[in-house]
């Protein structure tokens, strides 16, 4: 590897001693300590600043999840309460029928004097 060195009257070839090779490394070590600690610097900063982020959007997503499952339960206890309640309206449906029932009867046994005992029974 050689260094020329460019003179204004003639250029000559400098051969590197070993010395200038281990300085050269050395800067370039240097540059690249020089950069990994700033890399790392920034890396860090990025870390905490989404980690952060990511923690509240967490916590959030928990509150969520915490009120989904409250609504489930609420709408778990609405479907119980509304068969509840069809049970009750088709009891009393049921009831309703049999009273219109006794009443036609009733009101037939009224209206037919002739036979009122052999119907009403």
């Amino acid at each position: 590897m050689a260094i020329t060195n460019n003179s204004p009257n003639s250029p000559t070839v400098v051969e590197p001693t070993v010395q200038d090779i281990l300085n050269a490394l050395a800067g370039l070590d240097n540059k690249l300590k020089s950069f990994e600690t700033g890399f790392h610097a920034k890396l860090d900063a990025f870390d905490a600043k989404f980690s952060e982020k990511f923690d509240v959007l967490d916590n959030k997503l928990s509150e969520i999840e915490t009120k989904v499952s409250n609504l489930n339960a609420d709408v778990s206890r609405v479907k119980t309460r509304v068969s509840n309640l069809n049970t009750r309206v088709a009891r009393l449906e049921d009831t309703t029928r049999k009273h219109d029932e006794i009443l036609h009867v009733l009101r037939s046994c009224g209206t037919e004097r002739r036979s009122k005992f052999r119907s009403c029974r």
